[in-house]
């Protein structure tokens, strides 16, 4: 009785810790998403920030982007 009682709560301790690093994992994961996603923002307002100042399709390099439609 006692060793079925051990093994149980061995199982139980390690199904708690599985779901503890499941749950750590699905952390990290959403704090790189929000990661990920303020930095694109903030890469398209600097973006924003320096074609301000540009002819239109013109690079800060001043080199010409080439679109689809020719221009």
């Amino acid at each position: 009785m006692v060793k079925m009682m051990v093994a149980i709560e061995r199982q139980n301790l390690l199904q708690i810790a599985e779901d503890k690093n499941f749950l750590n994992s699905d952390a990290d994961l959403d704090s790189f998403i929000d990661g990920l996603e303020t930095a694109l923002i903030i890469s398209m307002l600097v973006e924003d920030d320096t074609n301000e100042f540009m002819h239109p399709g013109e690079t800060p390099q001043g080199i010409r982007k080439f679109t689809l439609g020719g221009e």
